[in-house]
């Protein structure tokens, strides 16, 4: 009998995995076609040169999630590439070159990264959709069986944590769906260890603490590890839980092990973050502009409009909508209504939800976390994770009790039912008063939305009250499920929208000549207002090499550098471009720009327009190459001199370099002659040779973004690599004939890479010798 209730047990857990997966699968069924894609890639086709071209399109069907098809894309394309020259820590197309491995975002060490690798763009994409959305399901719902709940209660949790409108919203961005995912995987093996006291589980839930940071999103990722914690702070607190010791070694286990395994991608991370322009922020820039309206979404989730129509909520509709369900959050009601009946587990995630929504509304509350870094760089609005993980787990606890309940109690729980029906829809009545607004349109809508709420509150209602009167109750619950799921497909219907393949970073007429042109010499694309030629990051896509780029990091050296080219105003982060007068500053010359694009107006003295179709390009007549020598270097300690040495007039960057450092090295005699030639004969991301000629001792500058751990060698001979012209490289160079090689290898990567490796000697051991142990035991 104990066998036969085990393998019930275990296929009854399968089925139910198997439906989600499917349920997963029959959510994006619309990017199931070969030529559709589940991105906003119509985007691409209103900008330039796209939108110059007889494809252009006037307007896209969301401009919403354009971080998919301008950031988040175009780096795991990159990456992937990158990938078929050795391990992607270096990408020279962007940015004048930047430290890839610095960015989280890219996912190098993700699994995530292996379907772009072997598939088509927008093949690899859609597969990590269903997998991310898998993933969520059935760890969730394997939670909820490690806490002993039934398995309906747990599929109906499973599928609120998939189908709600943070997971589903945030589905295309790789780095946040791979940070949010393995949540319920690490406390599912927490769970699992301390119940059983077994410590093999702890091995694969470390695994999912390193696989949260992975993914790519630190703020995903401290989202994570703190519901990681609160949950292992409970167990610990709890009166009746586990022995605390096993509670704590459990903790210790996953979040040690675990946070070391990852530290290969953490450790260059914090150190680019280090170098990068973002500070601390303090308290009250954080939480600026942020309020509790967005709570009224987990009633009612187009109380502000939507995508497709007017929207006017204080932060734009994907931050703030928070849906999880009417149904789920009247049985997540029913769960704390359930008083002393109620499993302690109810309250710790009650309490987690109430703490991310306090946190997400920007109240005083946040202020406990406001200082640890990482939570005082980014607003808190993304706490509403919090919130619908908070909402499955307690709605499924909900639902577990009502299947409990014995008929003689019947009664008593006809009133649970009906009193949490009334709590949160009084609830969302009383709190949307203060943000109803003046206009009669929008009141009218929001009146149509509360009819259609109030009819999926009468439908819930009444499943869950013939759950407590129907004989053959399983298939009352199967149908509140299906309710469920119809409620999330419906409002989560724009996420759902795909675009055709076609419109997957088509190769124009204008980016065709660039690519056959451009070579290895830099373009740069200017912006008039927010118009530009080229979008950053695309120009890198298509194999060219770009001084701008978008991401959410950049280094402050470089930007201050851009900062003096463009003397018309500050830099726009996240998305470096610049302004016309650019390409008239001499320090434009020292990242060795060939190719302007501009869009309507002229360059000015210097510049030859050269083409000019779906792209208007000028061609530098009198250019730097990409590396030179010069034979004397100056030192200049302070950063803003050095920038205003390098703009002065008569300086000639040929002639000399200015380094912020006093060099081992002799600093040479100014000359007005050249002293020898250089030329690349090897490159690529990583590493870089050039070949010297010269008839004195020199220094080779190298127009590429300098950053700690590049090393170079002189005939194999090891030597210096300095910061020069305050973003470039330099290495001393002897008289005569010489290979130098630079190869990029930071110290960062290496300690994390160790740290790493012994950690997964460590899981080993753990996993071998936890074995044994249990072995014994039987």
């Amino acid at each position: 009998m104990h066998w036969r209730r085990y393998w019930s047990e275990r296929w009854r857990s399968a089925a139910c995995s198997l439906v989600l997966i499917v349920l997963a699968a029959l959510f994006l069924a619309p990017s199931w076609p070969a030529d559709q894609m589940l991105a906003p890639l119509d985007i691409i086709m209103t900008l330039p040169p796209w939108s110059n071209t007889d494809r252009g399109l006037a307007a896209a069907y969301d401009a919403l999630p354009s971080d998919k098809v301008q950031y988040i894309h175009p780096v795991k394309l990159l990456t992937a590439r990158a990938w078929h020259e050795g391990v992607p820590l270096w990408e020279p197309r962007l940015l004048a070159g930047y430290p890839l491995i610095g960015n989280a975002q890219a996912g190098i060490f993700y699994p995530g990264i292996l379907p772009y690798l072997f598939l088509p763009g927008a093949d690899a994409s859609d597969l990590m959709a269903l997998l991310h959305l898998s993933l969520a399901g059935v760890g969730m719902f394997g939670f909820l069986r490690a806490l002993r709940l039934r398995h309906l209660a747990a599929l109906l949790g499973g599928t609120v944590f998939m189908l709600n409108t943070v997971t589903v919203g945030w589905l295309m961005w790789d780095s946040v769906a791979g940070a949010m995912v393995w949540l319920p995987w690490a406390i599912w093996a927490l769970e699992t260890v301390i119940r059983s006291g077994r410590w093999r589980p702890g091995v694969p839930g470390a695994a999912a603490i390193a696989l949260i940071f992975l993914g790519g999103h630190l703020q995903w990722s401290l989202y994570a590890l703190l519901t990681v914690a609160w949950y292992g702070a409970f167990r610990w607190l709890w009166p009746g839980s586990s022995p605390r010791r096993r509670v704590a070694g459990a903790v210790v286990l996953m979040a040690g092990l675990g946070t070391a395994l990852a530290m290969i991608q953490i450790l260059p991370t914090v150190e680019y973050a280090g170098q990068g322009h973002r500070p601390p922020l303090d308290f009250e820039t954080l939480t600026r502009s942020l309020d509790g309206s967005g709570l009224l979404t987990l009633w009612a989730p187009r109380f502000f409009g939507d995508v497709t129509r007017d929207w006017w909520g204080t932060l734009n509709y994907h931050e703030l909508i928070v849906y999880a369900g009417v149904a789920p959050l009247v049985l997540a009601v029913v769960a704390v209504a359930a008083g002393r009946t109620a499993r302690s587990e109810v309250w710790c995630f009650v309490g987690l939800g109430l703490f991310g929504a306090v946190c997400a509304a920007g109240t005083e509350v946040y202020r406990v976390l406001a200082w640890a870094p990482g939570f005082n760089s980014l607003p808190p609005a993304r706490m509403r994770y919090l919130i619908v993980v908070s909402v499955a787990v307690v709605a499924a606890f909900g639902a577990d009790w009502l299947m409990r309940r014995e008929p003689a109690r019947r009664r008593a729980t006809l009133g649970v039912v009906a009193g949490s029906v009334v709590v949160p829809g009084v609830a969302y009545v009383i709190l949307r008063l203060p943000w109803l607004p003046d206009s009669a349109l929008r009141l009218t809508y929001i009146q149509l939305t509360d009819g259609l709420q109030a009819v999926l509150l009468f439908a819930a209602t009444s499943l869950l009250l013939l759950t407590t009167l129907a004989r053959r109750a399983p298939l009352v619950w199967l149908s509140l499920i299906g309710l469920i799921v119809a409620d999330l497909w419906w409002v989560n219907t724009p996420y759902r929208h795909t675009t055709p393949t076609e419109y997957d970073y088509p190769v124009t007429q204008g980016i065709a000549w660039l690519q056959a042109h451009a070579a290895q010499a830099r373009v740069v694309t200017v912006r008039r207002s927010r118009d530009w030629q080229l979008p950053p990051n695309y120009a890198a896509m298509f194999g060219l090499f770009d001084i701008g780029g978008y991401d959410s990091v950049f280094s402050r050296r470089y930007l201050d550098f851009l900062g003096a080219i463009d003397r018309s105003g500050p830099t726009v982060p996240p998305a470096i471009v610049l302004s016309t007068s650019t390409v008239q500053s001499p320090l434009i010359d020292l990242l060795n720009v060939k190719y302007a694009l501009i869009p309507d107006a002229d360059a000015g003295s210097g510049w030859e327009r050269i083409y000019d179709a779906d792209l208007r390009v000028y061609q530098r007549t009198d250019m730097l190459p990409r590396v030179w020598l010069a034979a004397q270097a100056e030192v200049i300690r302070d950063e803003a001199a050095v920038l205003q040495r390098l703009s002065a007039a008569g300086f000639d960057p040929r002639a000399s370099v200015v380094l912020e450092q006093t060099p081992a090295e002799a600093l040479g005699e100014a000359r007005t002659d050249s002293i020898g030639t250089a030329a690349i004969v090897e490159y690529a991301n990583n590493q870089l040779a050039v070949q010297v000629s010269t008839t004195q001792a020199g220094w080779l500058v190298l127009s590429e973004s300098y950053y700690p751990g590049w090393t170079a060698t002189v005939d194999g001979a090891p030597v210096n690599v300095y910061r020069a012209d305050a973003v470039l490289r330099v290495v001393p160079v002897p008289a005569g004939d010489h290979r130098v090689e630079m190869m990029f290898l930071p110290v960062s990567f290496v300690v994390g890479a160790g740290i790493s490796g012994l950690a997964l000697i460590g899981l080993l051991i753990v996993f071998i010798m936890a074995g044994r142990v249990e072995r014994r035991q039987k």
